[in-house]
């Protein structure tokens, strides 16, 4: 599957994915850049156990399934990161698909092995990734 080799080579490869439709659109990367531009998902206020990461990396997927209709984006439960995150699915500039981890709260992109805080990162050594 097109859609997990991309996330493999993004560095997800170890945690379980868990795919919910038979098929994934991606967007152009300044498609991508224009919708970020767009969310105020970042712009929620963190609370501990009400409004935490993975709240945030849940409002990120409804607003673009509400807003464009299309499945792009994943949730990343990073057990070993001890955090939550998104995946989004990009088409290079020569069509090709990637996968990039994208943090909600900070409107970045993010690498595997990046620390968050001293308790969070994005290790991506235990974990799964539920794509709706």
């Amino acid at each position: 599957m097109e859609v997990h080799k991309a996330v493999c080579d993004a560095g997800l490869g170890r945690l379980k994915h868990q795919f919910l439709d038979p098929s994934y659109f991606a967007l152009p990367q300044s498609v991508w850049d224009d919708y970020i531009a767009w969310d105020r998902t970042e712009q929620a206020r963190y609370e501990l156990s009400r409004y935490d990461c993975k709240d945030f990396a849940i409002c990120f997927i409804a607003t673009l399934s509400k807003k464009l209709r299309i499945n792009a984006a994943g949730l990343v439960l990073d057990y070993s990161g001890m955090h939550a995150y998104n995946c989004l699915l990009v088409l290079d500039e020569n069509g090709e698909l990637k996968a990039r981890p994208f943090e909600p709260q900070g409107d970045r992109y993010v690498k595997v092995g990046d620390a968050l805080s001293s308790t969070e990162s994005y290790k991506a050594e235990e974990g799964m990734v539920l794509w709706p």
